[in-house]
């Protein structure tokens, strides 16, 4: 348990200004359970606190007076520098404060308060006050009673783990993971050619057997963005090439030009072994790959002959080959034909 205030802060914020006017308005003592931080000296500078979440938090403020090196007395004259703001919310939980333009030293001490609020923030006008666009930033909540005391005994790399990120099992690229961590995520908002590859090319040697080609259309494409929304859009083989008076049974069709598959780009028809007579979208993650994780997908699948739309994950490297998926594959979902689904969560 940690002796708190419960106060409400007052900043009178102005636009050409960074001076803040605290008030305490309220003084009743109260004893709240806040979690302790976790401060760390990073280098080559900068500082990261942690406050661990609890429920009802919805800010969280720091402020620390940073003081000089093997200093034995905390006077205004020993003090060389001043450090605070607002923590974010982490996803993984929590909440961080990090500024990495502060330079800490070893044997410096620092004192330091925290803020924790019980509510979110009010406004008041101070235009008539303070001129144009000035307002005043109202929070609620506990303040701690006195100042705690954190001596710098090491800097920490900043890429080190903590109680703000934890370990992962999860891999990226031998980048650091902390638990929780979403390490993709597409709203798709807009087609983003750095995050997917449309593929260009016919699957002729897939072991599902589709009796489609994936093909990136300029006109009418088959794979789209609308609404928030990935849209892959199946065609007619035919409907492409009716301006050229040939027939499924006669065509050749070539996706040499930006093939994405370089084994099978061409085909042509030859008695009963014809074109597919589906052209439709494929998209793969272009330079994302990762091991171990759960994946969320939302999605809505069509119904009918002839399409075989699917999600699944494939080996970033095709250490055993890709026929027959050698290589191995897990498949979140697909479905054949009107029916025939299934699903499955990955871990």
């Amino acid at each position: 348990m940690w002796n708190h205030s419960l106060r409400t802060i007052s900043f009178n914020m102005m636009l050409l200004r960074i001076g803040f006017c605290i008030a305490y308005l309220i003084t009743l003592v109260l004893s709240l359970d806040v979690p302790s931080v976790v401060i760390h000296a990073l280098k080559p500078k900068g500082i990261r606190v942690f406050l661990p979440d609890k429920p009802g938090i919805t800010f969280f403020l720091f402020h620390g007076k940073v003081f000089k090196v093997n200093a034995t007395t905390f006077t205004n004259e020993d003090q060389v520098d001043e450090i605070w703001g607002f923590g974010n919310k982490l996803e993984t939980g929590g909440w961080l404060f990090l500024d990495t333009t502060k330079q800490l030293h070893i044997n410096q001490r620092m004192r330091y308060r925290t803020f924790v609020s019980i509510g979110y923030p009010s406004f008041t006008d101070n235009n008539a006050l303070y001129g144009d666009r000035a307002a005043n930033l109202t929070i609620n909540g506990w303040s701690s009673s006195y100042r705690s005391s954190y001596l710098v005994e090491e800097l920490i790399d900043p890429e080190s783990f903590g109680p703000h990120c934890r370990p992962s099992r999860t891999k990226v690229h031998d980048a650091r993971i902390c638990s929780g961590q979403t390490i993709f995520e597409d709203q798709f908002d807009s087609l983003r050619e750095d995050n997917w590859q449309i593929a260009h090319y016919i699957p002729i040697d897939h072991p599902e057997h589709p009796f489609v080609s994936y093909q990136r259309l300029k006109k009418n494409p088959t794979v789209s963005v609308q609404d928030g929304m990935l849209i892959i859009s199946p065609k007619l083989q035919q409907d492409l090439i009716a301006s050229t008076n040939q027939s499924l049974l006669t065509y050749t069709l070539d996706l040499t030009s930006g093939c994405t598959e370089h084994r099978i780009c061409q085909m042509s028809s030859v008695g009963v072994d014809i074109i597919p007579p589906i052209v439709s979208g494929r998209v793969t993650s272009a330079r994302f790959a990762f091991t171990y994780g759960t994946v969320y997908i939302r999605a809505k699948f069509p119904q009918g002959d002839w399409i075989y739309p699917e999600i699944l994950l494939e080996p970033l490297s095709k250490k055993y080959g890709s026929l027959n998926y050698a290589s191995g594959v897990l498949k979140i979902r697909a479905r054949k034909r009107k029916y025939g689904c299934y699903q499955r969560k990955i871990q």
